[in-house]
Order: structure tokens, then sequence, then C-alpha cells
């Protein structure tokens, strides 16, 4: 599993295309649009070289005026998969839990605005009243992204895991 320390081997130049800055928030990309391996799987475009993101600098950027529910599913999901209806604010929380082994695939997410969207997609047990990690809580996963040039993290996809209680951490 790549990590964002490996970045430092890479040159000055590279680093400068593999990170957009705006407002003084960094996101590191790890994988550029056109760098990305893709792999079509039914109805779905796998980025195979994943992750898109470096986890670290997301956490470290992430701001609750800089998150927005972009997919209908997402916003429909948010109020009827969840009892109480999911709120924004206890996307930062979550976010800020996930490690590189949560990770459960990347891919190339077409938006309900039509927008192709490249995305990093988690899965954790979630406590969503304690706020944190619970061995006992159900998964939740979580599929992000952001726009080109944008600092704006993008929930394309937030539900209940269909792999319920198959992971073992």
């Amino acid at each position: 599993m790549r990590e964002c320390s490996n970045l430092l081997l890479i040159n000055v130049t590279l680093l400068a295309e593999l990170t957009f800055m705006v407002n003084n928030s960094v996101i590191i990309r790890l994988q550029e649009p056109q760098m990305c391996s893709l792999e079509q799987q039914k109805d779905r475009t796998i980025i195979t070289n994943g992750p898109v993101y470096c986890l670290e600098s997301v956490q470290e950027n992430l701001h609750i005026d800089r998150i927005f529910v972009i997919n209908d599913k997402a916003s429909d999901d948010m109020l009827s998969e969840f009892t109480p209806s999911l709120q924004d604010e206890e996307f930062i929380p979550y976010i800020k839990a996930l490690t590189h082994e949560d990770r459960e695939s990347s891919e190339r997410c077409l938006t309900s605005q039509s927008t192709l969207v490249d995305c990093d997609g988690y899965a954790m047990k979630w406590n969503r009243f304690s706020r944190k990690r619970w061995q006992d809580a159900p998964f939740i996963y979580l599929k992000f992204g952001f726009s080109v040039d944008n600092p704006t993290l993008l929930i394309i996809s937030i539900h209940p895991s269909k792999r319920k209680n198959v992971k073992k951490r």
C-alpha cells in the first residue's frame, strides 16, 4: 500500500504537478487523471493503481465549509439509510479516523451533474453517536473525490456498507 511519505522521493517539479493549492489548502493527488490505470467492471470504472489522493493531506485540509454532497443518491441515502438522518458535520470525524487499511477501491465516477470525478472509497466500523471506530458498529462506506484545482471534498457515495461485517479488523 502506497503512503504519502513515498512522495519524498519525487522531484519538486513532479510534486508541483501532483498538488493543487487553493486558499492555502493542499490536497496531494497521487494519480493524475491521465496516469490512472482503468478497468471496466460491469457499470463501474475501477482505478487499479489507486489510491488517487493522499489520505493524510485530505484529513489535514478538511473543513466543513468545503464538503459538498454532489450526488443525488448520496443525499437521498443520508436521509433514508441512516437513523437518525446523517448530518454533514459527521463527515469530518469519520474521514479523520480513516486509515489506509480502510480503503476499499478507487473509481472514476460520473456525478449527478454529469462530471467525471476520480474517487477513493473507504469503509470502517463506525459509531455515529460517539463518533469513533467501534468493533460492534456497522460498516459505513464513503466514496469521495475532488474536482480539478478545487479543494472542496465531493461526497460521491455514503451508505451502510453492502459488505456488512465481512471485513475483519
